[in-house]
This record gives C-alpha cells, structure tokens and sequence, in this order.
C-alpha cells in the first residue's frame, strides 16, 4: 500500500513537475510574442478615437435623452440608455481590444450589427446606416493581419 501511495505521488510530482515546465515554457513564450506586437498607428488611432468619442456619446445619451428623442421621434427612453449603456460597453471593447483580446473585436462586431439594426429602426436613412459600418470596417482592416497577436 504505502508503495503504491509512493508510486502515484511521485508519478503525480513528475507530471506536475513537466505540466509547470510546459506552463512556464508557454508564458515564456507569449512574453516574448507580447513583446513583438505592434499595434499600428491606424489600429491606435481607431482605438483612441474610441476611448474619447464613447465617453461623450454616452454622456450625452445619459445627461440630455430629451434631445435625442426630439431628434429620432421613433426612438424611446428606454432605447436612448441602452444606446447610451452601449456607448460605455464601447469603452471597455476598446480597452479588451487594446490588451490583444480576440473576444473584444467579436464583441465590436456584434455592437456594430446592433448598432446597424438600431439604425434601421430609427429611420435614420440608407446613408446614415451604411456610415455606422465604417468602425467594423477599419477595425477588419487594422487586425486582419494582426490576429495571430490576440488571444
């Protein structure tokens, strides 16, 4: 008994001993990829441009809603704080994305189908809901090469 105790500790100890080698080996590793990445100037400059129109859009979502609503008679109360609570989400995309996280751009992606959907619905015009691709567009356009990079 205390042999085969012995046995499966130590069998257990060398697989766990390898398991922390290969783990230290893999964070060696996407150190190293973390130090290669490059972010580009269009890929910054789409980001920071988030992480200064949101807060604002949001804002002004959240602090006048009446005006909204004046200016898009279909759209509700209701529509114009998840708009607004959208905006915020924004935030947060940009900064997952920021940090080289793959689920972030998904994420954009789906803001931006909601946000075509959420067009359609206001009657904003065939113009204006075309405009609102153009986030989704650049930002398949600034990480179609980069995705290796996010994880």
């Amino acid at each position: 008994m205390k042999f085969g105790v012995l046995c499966s500790f130590s069998v257990a100890h060398l697989i766990a001993g390898d398991m922390s080698f290969e783990i230290s080996r893999n964070k060696n590793q996407m150190t190293e990829n973390a130090k290669d990445r490059k972010r580009g100037f269009w890929l910054t400059s789409l980001l920071v441009l988030m992480l200064v129109i949101n807060p604002l859009t949001a804002f002004s979502y959240f602090s006048n809603p009446d005006l909204i609503l004046t200016v898009f008679p279909n759209a509700s109360l209701g529509l114009v704080y998840l708009l607004g609570g959208m905006c915020i989400f924004n935030i947060f995309l940009a900064i997952g994305i920021w940090m080289w996280k793959k689920l972030a751009i998904y994420g954009f992606y789906a803001v931006i189908v909601f946000a075509l959907l959420t067009n359609l619905y206001l009657g904003v015009g065939a113009i204006g809901t075309l405009s609102g691709l153009i986030g989704g567009v650049l930002l398949f356009l600034t990480t179609k090469n980069k995705m290796d990079y996010f994880t």
